[in-house]
Parts: structure tokens; C-alpha cells; sequence
């Protein structure tokens, strides 16, 4: 896979741009000379310019339909899983705001998307501190959290509680030359607790001191939604 997208980049970034280029300008010399097409010369020209344009556009349709399932998911390329942007003939690097601001936002369609990575399951042991009539408190490393109920489960299958994820890495590593990110940030998706604790309610100065996780970016190393 990583050498038919090096040779997808080639093609679409560099060889295309030529043939395109080579076609257009053989295409408005066969214009030139159609209107003359009595002249011997103008009638070899035309042919000639005829030749090379039905050439390129053959190389092009050709390269296209080989290449059309990577060239498809270039458009789910950015700052959260490559470190620069391929254009015609040249790269550009993206700044670290924009990287920063994409490495911590909620990608994880565009990692499933983009079809180069791996998704594996995370979990994380936490403690759950309760809840109020509105919302679900836990303790997450150094930081005390409130979080939707929708994103919580009670369940029987866990004796602790948990806050389980996804993380995304390289099929194939080689990709890293190409300046694709190795892995993923920690994708966070639901709360797991015990149902024995689902009675259990907060005390009220833990929640007065708690952040509301969805306004966050990470908690304690994971992007949340």
C-alpha cells in the first residue's frame, strides 16, 4: 500500500500536471491549425498535435482510473494525521497552530476514513465519584470531571470503573516518511461503571469543583468529544 500511494502522489502531484500541460499546448496548435487543414504543413502539425493530445489524455485516464481509490482519500488528509500538504510539484508544511488545534479535536472519522490506520480498543481505570440529578462525576488522574449521561453505561461486565476509547495506528509505518502521524491521539467514547454504583451520589463539594468534561479538549491525555 505505501508504494501505491508514493506512486499515486506521483502521478497526481507531478506526472498529471505535465501531461496536462503537454495536452494543452498541443491542443491550441491542432486549434491553429484546423482552419488550414489545405497546407500540407498545417495537415502534419494537426496530426501530429492530434497524436500527443489523444496520448496524454489516455496517460491521464489511465493513471486516474489506477489510481482513483488513493486519490480519493487524499481529501480526508489533514493537520490531525499528516504533518504537511502535498501540492503540484511541491509540500507545505502545516503551522503548529494548525496542527495543534487539529492533533486535539474529535478525528476520529477522518482516521477510519483515510483507510492507512489500524483502530484499536483503550481503556483506562478511573474512579466514579457519583452523580446529581443532571450529571455523572468521576475522577480522572488529577482531575474531577462531569459528563453527560449519555455517555456513561452501567453494566455488569466491569467491576471497576472505566473510560474506554479508540486509538488509530499505521497499517504500514513506512507511511511515516511520507509524514503521516504514526499513531493517533486517545479517542475517548463512553464511560463504563459497575451497575452496583449506580445509586451512588456525589458529594456536592466534589461536584462544586469539577470541570465539564465536554467543554475540554483532553482530560488527562484523552481527546473527548
Amino acid at each position: 500500500m505505501f508504494e501505491q500511494w508514493v506512486a499515486m502522489e506521483d502521478f497526481f502531484y507531478s506526472s498529471m500536471i505535465i501531461e496536462i500541460a503537454i495536452a494543452v499546448v498541443f491542443g491550441i496548435v491542432a486549434i491553429a491549425t484546423i482552419f488550414n487543414l489545405k497546407n500540407k504543413r498545417s495537415r502534419i502539425l494537426f496530426g501530429i498535435s492530434g497524436l500527443i493530445v489523444a496520448v496524454m489524455a489516455a496517460l491521464i485516464f489511465t493513471g486516474l482510473n489506477k489510481h482513483q481509490d488513493f486519490i480519493d482519500k487524499t481529501r480526508f488528509e489533514n493537520a490531525a494525521v499528516r504533518r504537511y500538504t502535498v501540492a503540484p510539484f511541491n509540500k507545505f508544511r502545516y503551522s503548529n497552530t494548525e496542527t495543534s488545534i487539529y492533533r486535539v479535536g474529535y478525528m476520529v472519522e477522518t482516521f477510519k476514513d483515510i483507510g492507512l490506520y489500524n483502530a484499536f480498543p483503550i481503556d483506562q481505570e478511573i474512579e466514579y465519584l457519583g452523580s446529581d440529578n443532571s450529571f455523572m462525576y468521576f475522577q480522572i488522574a488529577s482531575t474531577t470531571v462531569y459528563a453527560n449521561p449519555r455517555y456513561v453505561e452501567f453494566t455488569d461486565e466491569v467491576d471497576k470503573a472505566k473510560r474506554v476509547g479508540i486509538q488509530f495506528s499505521l497499517i504500514e509505518p513506512e507511511f511515516e516518511e511520507l509524514g503521516f502521524f504514526l499513531e493517533s491521539n486517545e479517542f475517548f467514547e463512553q464511560y463504563l461503571v459497575p451497575k452496583t454504583l449506580e445509586d451512588k451520589v456525589v458529594d456536592p463539594k466534589v461536584a462544586d469543583k469539577a470541570v465539564y468534561q465536554h467543554t475540554e479538549d483532553t482530560i488527562a491525555g484523552w481527546v473527548v468529544h
